[in-house]
């Protein structure tokens, strides 16, 4: 019973630490806010809601990942219109590990947790390029 409470309780935290993490990024000069964290001590469940929450505003993407378990997450707002399947492939190609998704949600892991600082910054040089 007090692991379901838990769970429920999951969803409003998410909402509430994105609230303010976004509030401390500036968007780029074409509105698009890029969400780069590399989280500690959560659980993939957490993950998800993050991402989800983050997702939720137009014009943002998440590119997020777990410390120690080289989870990594990218996701963005359908509206933006990059493919975060072909970003997450291109990391994971380069860094070693598995993973894949959709268009706008797309997870893996590293198979080297080490490298997780190396993928999130090539995710982010690569989303430069687009």
């Amino acid at each position: 019973m007090a692991t379901r409470n838990l769970r429920s309780l999951l969803p409003k935290l998410a909402d509430a630490d994105v609230a303010s993490r976004l509030q401390s990024i500036a968007p780029s000069g074409d509105g698009e806010v890029v969400v780069v964290e590399m989280l500690q001590n959560l659980g993939p469940e957490y993950l998800q809601f993050y991402a989800t929450a983050v997702t939720r505003s137009e014009k943002v993407v998440a590119l997020l990942a777990v410390q120690e378990t080289g989870a990594l997450l990218f996701a963005q707002h359908p509206t933006v219109g990059n493919n975060m399947n072909l970003l997450l492939r291109g990391v994971l190609h380069q860094l070693g590990g598995k993973g894949g998704g959709s268009k706008d949600f797309a997870r893996g892991a590293l198979a080297d947790q080490a490298k997780v600082s190396a993928a999130l910054a090539l995710a982010e040089s690569m989303l430069k390029q687009k």
